[in-house]
C-alpha cells in the first residue's frame, strides 16, 4: 500500500484482462525466489509508478499486515508496507538507488 501523504493512497490504472478493462488498483507484484518482500514491494512500486521512499527504515516503511488477496479463489496474500518520505523517479533522471 503506497501512501503520498496523510489521508492520499497512490494507485496505479492498468488494463486487467481478467475483468477486461482498465482499473485503479494498488502498486504490487511478485517476489522473486531469493527477494524479501520489502525490497520486492520496493522495486515494483518503483516500477509501476516511478515513486520511491527516500529513506528505507522502520520509520519510513511500516509492516501494517497482511490480507488474503481473493480467498474464494485461491491463496494468495499481500503484505500491506506503506512507504513515506516519497521521491518521484522519472526515466530521464540518473540512475535511481539501489532498493
Amino acid at each position: 500500500m503506497a501512501s503520498i501523504t496523510d489521508g492520499e493512497i497512490l494507485l496505479e490504472r492498468e488494463y486487467r484482462h481478467g475483468v477486461g478493462e482498465v482499473i485503479w488498483q494498488l502498486p504490487g507484484g511478485l517476489a522473486e525466489p531469493d527477494e524479501d518482500f520489502i525490497t520486492a514491494g520496493l522495486r515494483e512500486l518503483l516500477e509501476e509508478t516511478g515513486h520511491a521512499p527516500q529513506v528505507v527504515n522502520a520509520d519510513t516503511v511500516r509492516y501494517l499486515g497482511s490480507v488474503w488477496d481473493n480467498p474464494g479463489l485461491g491463496k494468495s496474500v499481500s503484505h500491506l508496507r506503506p512507504p513515506g518520505g516519497w521521491w518521484m523517479w522519472a526515466a530521464s533522471a540518473a540512475t535511481p538507488p539501489n532498493l
